[in-house]
């Protein structure tokens, strides 16, 4: 039995229509547009509780629910799309294609907990000490495989993993007792950390709103942590956080500007090459003052596929790097073990910046 996903529709109207309001660089931006656009005619209708299976949720995060064709946006082309799926011949053929999708949808799900099963025995070796829970499965997760009595989310050990990479390469990073994090998905990359570092007691997570919503609510599901939402994030002192809380605080880019710590950790996952340069130089302006011992980067080497989603020029690992002042930090390349071994993750995509000390 996994824990309830409950809306808030007040936080995602103030974050819409902020967004919209707002003219910070550190918005939506091309890339997300058409998803943005799509995800706004589902959100408001959606279960959460079922929300990991919800393909049209869940599309953005590259995973959950058995895959669908991508329709239009435009009012007329999606009427006629769904017009013909109902006229005979099509209904044969659309009938047979989502037969074989959900069949190939369920066969890579199994694989998926097969290969998570053993990757999370081997991280489990490493870090005996690791902390589980069954909240890596709410939402309705269809990955899920048993393991040491806990029921565990396939898709959260690919995201363990690379925690997992980070940590056991640099281990006086588990020292870090906070992390601010662009781009974090649903939120199971923060369970991950949670989960393999015993001092962290604050995530800070931003993203864009649509997202940012899904990921909040589901948050607010996981039961050993408080999570600040937007909408309370004025009202709380983070330097007041007690040692022994774990708090998640999830904020809108542009919230960025209000933020007074600074963070032990700064994370990026494979979400500013799907941004332009002139955001990401922004961000790395912003938050590299706040780093206290490290920036963990993982980005294709070369940027997205030209032109992916309307971006105007890749952004490569190479331009991330020399955002960060050699003067501040040592560049160091990450070889993704875990990640590689069980996830054949690319070995050139991963750089850890180490601040150095005054």
């Amino acid at each position: 039995m996994t824990e309830a996903i409950n809306h808030n529709f007040e936080l995602l109207d103030k974050l819409i229509n902020d967004d919209q309001s707002n003219n910070s660089v550190l918005t939506s931006n091309n890339y997300w547009m058409n998803y943005t656009k799509r995800i706004e005619r589902h959100i408001r209708n959606a279960d959460l509780n079922h929300m990991r299976t919800n393909y049209n949720l869940t599309k953005g995060f590259a995973w959950g629910g058995v895959p669908k064709p991508t329709v239009s946006n435009l009012y007329i082309k999606r009427i006629t799309f769904y017009f013909l799926e109902k006229l005979f011949p099509f209904t044969k053929v659309a009938n047979e294609y989502k037969r074989l999708l959900n069949a190939t949808h369920r066969r890579n799900i199994g694989l998926l907990k097969n290969v998570a099963h053993l990757c999370l025995e081997e991280i489990n070796q490493n870090f005996q000490d690791i902390i589980l829970t069954n909240d890596t499965c709410n939402g309705d997760a269809e990955d899920v495989f048993e393991y040491n009595d806990y029921n565990i989310s396939a898709e959260w050990v690919t995201h363990l993993a690379r925690a997992a990479d980070l940590y056991s390469q640099n281990q006086n990073l588990l020292k870090a007792k906070s992390l601010l994090e662009i781009g974090p998905g649903i939120g199971l990359n923060t369970l991950a950390h949670f989960a393999l570092n015993k001092n962290l007691n604050i995530v800070m997570n931003v993203d864009i709103p649509h997202i940012l919503y899904l990921s909040t609510q589901f948050l607010k599901s996981v039961k050993f942590i408080k999570v600040i939402d937007y909408l309370d994030f004025e009202k709380i002192d983070l330097r007041d956080i007690g040692k022994d809380e774990k708090i998640v605080v999830q904020l809108p880019p542009w919230a960025l500007d209000k933020v007074d710590i600074n963070f032990d950790l700064l994370l990026n996952h494979f979400s500013f090459q799907e941004m332009e340069k002139n955001i990401v130089s922004e961000y790395l302006a912003l938050l590299r003052k706040k780093i206290n011992f490290a920036a963990f980067i993982q980005n294709r080497s070369t940027g997205h596929k030209k032109g992916a989603g309307g971006q105007m020029e890749p952004v490569t690992l190479d331009f991330i790097a020399s955002c960060f002042d050699k003067d501040e930090f040592i560049e160091k390349d990450l070889n993704p073990k875990y990640a590689s071994k069980y996830w054949d993750l690319q070995k050139d995509c991963s750089k850890v910046f180490l601040k150095k000390k005054n």
